[in-house]
């Protein structure tokens, strides 16, 4: 009977062991998973009817139009903009939005 209640309670053991390690290997995994899915749209700053405008991915209408006239911005910026400035990221987009809006 003895014998019989060791092996019942080394048994639990390795399940709960196995249980925490399986808990603690899981934030890890799950934060990988995260940013796997995580997808960044590309955006572009470009013209809409006339005006400074940031477009997402293949967006064909703008998702923010900002109160800049491209008119008013020297002939190569305009172009450019005609064009659409590709932005890589977050910092890109704000220095360039400094640069037209400031």
């Amino acid at each position: 009977m003895k014998n019989r209640w060791s092996g019942v309670i080394v048994a639990i053991l390795i399940t709960a062991m196995l249980a925490a390690i399986w808990i603690c290997d899981r934030p890890t995994t799950a934060a990988a998973d995260d940013a796997e899915r995580t997808v960044v749209a590309e955006q572009t700053l470009g013209e809409w009817e006339g005006r400074l405008a940031l477009f997402e991915g293949d967006g064909a209408l703008p998702s923010q139009v900002y109160d800049v006239w491209i008119a008013t911005l020297p002939e190569a910026e305009q172009q450019r903009l005609k064009t659409g400035i590709t932005i890589p990221d977050e910092q890109t987009l704000w220095s360039l939005l400094e640069d037209y809006t400031g």
